[in-house]
């Protein structure tokens, strides 16, 4: 997910730090959310989209502002909505893991480097 923190708007060492806070809000703030739609049942198929939830949030977060009380609990349903449509479904099996290997061009001083990738 994207959520632009490698961009700061602000060049002081606590703009960025206020910056990187305002982040970590929105992100617990969307775990929260997430965990309120979520079912206890831990054999459930799917889970609400982090990155959706996140999206979704950013989009409404002006409203929950003290200067539109009255309609901030029309728009957190419609938030909560929003966030359960979009569903992600976990793999039927774990997926198995493979080696890292370099795919780099092979250097004439490093000629064993072809057995490694056949071994691997």
């Amino acid at each position: 997910m994207h959520l632009d923190i490698e961009t700061f708007h602000s060049h002081s060492e606590n703009g960025i730090r206020q910056e990187l806070l305002a982040v970590l809000v929105m992100c617990v703030i969307s775990r929260s959310l997430i965990a309120l739609l979520t079912d206890p049942n831990p054999d459930r198929l799917s889970t609400p989209q982090f990155k959706n939830a996140v999206r979704t949030l950013a989009s409404e977060v002006v409203v929950f502002t003290a200067a539109y009380p009255e309609i901030a609990r029309n728009v957190f349903r419609e938030l909560l909505e929003e966030i359960a449509r979009v569903q992600y479904y976990h793999p039927k099996k774990p997926r198995e893991s493979y080696p890292r290997v370099s795919r780099k061009p092979i250097n004439k001083w490093q000629q064993d480097k072809s057995k490694r990738i056949a071994d691997a």
